[in-house]
């Protein structure tokens, strides 16, 4: 299913791609320091404001239903930007995608169907 999605080629135009995990947290991070984010108990998801030594990380799973800054068990979140995102890991191409609902709902929708379709057990994510 990924590898169609791969093939359409548009939906990933409108996609982040990352070759490494540590450029999808900083991505992450960086965009924590700019809108000076806080978790949902009002902590600040960078409190150190340097994406360099910031820890937040979406890709953590949800430890409350009110913990939206990480990801379900869809690997949805809302970002520091309160706008929702979905990501998925590829090992094939050992890539990590990220897409923004807004900006690419259909892109967004083919990750979410990817993530559905992944077992606890399959490499499906960067765990």
């Amino acid at each position: 299913m990924f590898g169609s999605f791969l093939d359409a080629g548009a939906p990933l135009d409108l996609a982040w791609e990352f070759h490494r995990m540590r450029d999808f947290l900083d991505f992450a991070r960086n965009q924590a320091v700019i809108y000076n984010a806080v978790d949902w108990q009002g902590n600040l998801l960078c409190p150190t404001y340097m994406v360099e030594t910031c820890t937040y990380d979406p890709t953590q799973a949800r430890t409350s239903p009110q913990d939206v800054q990480h990801s379900n068990a869809l690997h949805e979140y809302i970002g520091p930007d309160h706008r929702p995102y979905v990501w998925a890991y590829y090992p094939p191409l050992n890539e990590w995608f990220l897409v923004e609902q807004n900006r690419n709902p259909e892109g967004y929708q083919l990750l979410v169907d990817f993530n559905a379709g992944c077992s606890p057990n399959c490499a499906c994510d960067a765990g």
